[in-house]
């Protein structure tokens, strides 16, 4: 049925589509980011709070990336427990994943005397240097009502802080 069109229609058609592929080819892409890559977890929350931390993982990468850091949201979690250390789990992330770091990070309530605040641990572990952190500190949140906000913007701190330290690697 299409070998009886027209030749003209199949030159439009022709070109219509060389068209398309050769726009297509000339899209600009932003540049790779080249350096070490950051395998980042999904953030715990033990601040018995209600806290979107999917959208604060979000963030992160976004802000990490944005300073131009190879950063990856890693089908991974950061645990809890009475500190952030890296799990087996983790380990075979990193691997898989060819990650030289890996974040972890978590929500929790701020101590004394900003305590009712949320806050945000995080650690930075290097692979070649497990299991100890490389990079761990504690960022206090903003003091709002809403979780999520008051958490996001200790997460603006935190990656500024990984931000500073892998500029200095």
């Amino acid at each position: 049925m299409l070998f009886n069109l027209p030749k003209m229609i199949w030159a439009l058609a022709l070109i219509s589509c060389t068209h398309v592929a050769s726009s297509q080819k000339t899209a600009t892409l932003p540049p790779p980011v080249t350096g070490p890559k950051v395998c980042v977890a999904d953030l715990a929350n033990s601040s018995m709070q209600p806290v979107f931390t999917d959208r604060l993982k979000e963030d992160l990468v976004k802000r990490l990336q944005a300073g131009n850091v190879n950063a990856y949201s890693a089908y991974s979690a950061t645990v809890l427990a009475t500190q952030l250390e890296i799990s087996i789990a983790n380990k075979t992330v990193m691997r898989r994943e060819k990650c030289d770091y890996m974040l972890l990070s978590e929500v929790v309530k701020a101590e004394a005397p900003e305590e009712g605040r949320l806050a945000v641990d995080f650690a930075l572990f290097k692979k070649q240097q497990l299991p100890k952190a490389v990079l761990q500190n504690k960022v206090l949140g903003a003091a709002t009502d809403d979780p999520t906000a008051a958490a996001m913007a200790a997460i603006d701190d935190v990656a500024a802080r990984i931000l500073r330290y892998l500029a200095t690697k």
